[in-house]
């Protein structure tokens, strides 16, 4: 799957809503198979997060590091950290279809669903039609 990171990163709490539902274990397993290379990216996004935040963190009197708002510092941190989310990201993604989807998750709100699009195949997709699709 290729998308912005920026949109893998807004849906992240809808991918954590998803793998937090009580689902059968079946469909448990394909949420699990088909999030799995998201969840790598995020963990990796986090990390360099911090390291970003870090490396433009000051300490106060206190020793607690932070950013200086309006700062030269908060600038770059800012641009390095818009940069990183405006990456083109490639990661595995085994779709769920809406028919799994639906038959398995009693509820689920409609904009969760909308930024997890990049998960679902399309209505009538099979995922024979998605590989080609991709090459």
């Amino acid at each position: 799957m290729k998308m912005k990171l920026k949109e893998l990163v807004a849906s992240q709490e809808a991918l954590a809503k998803l793998r937090s539902l009580d689902l059968k274990p079946k469909f448990g397993f394909i949420v699990k198979r088909a999030t799995k290379g998201a969840v790598e990216v995020l963990k990796d996004y986090h990390e360099s997060r911090a390291e970003i935040i870090k490396k433009h963190s000051t300490k106060n009197d206190d020793g607690i590091e932070s950013v200086v708002p309006n700062s030269p510092a908060e600038k770059k941190a800012e641009k390095e950290l818009n940069d990183m989310l405006s990456a083109e990201i490639e990661f595995v993604v085994k779709p769920i279809s809406e028919g799994d989807f639906c038959s398995n998750v009693k509820e689920f709100k409609a904009n969760d669903i909308d930024r997890l699009d990049w998960l679902f195949l399309e209505s009538g997709q099979k995922k024979a039609d998605l590989k080609a699709v991709k090459k």
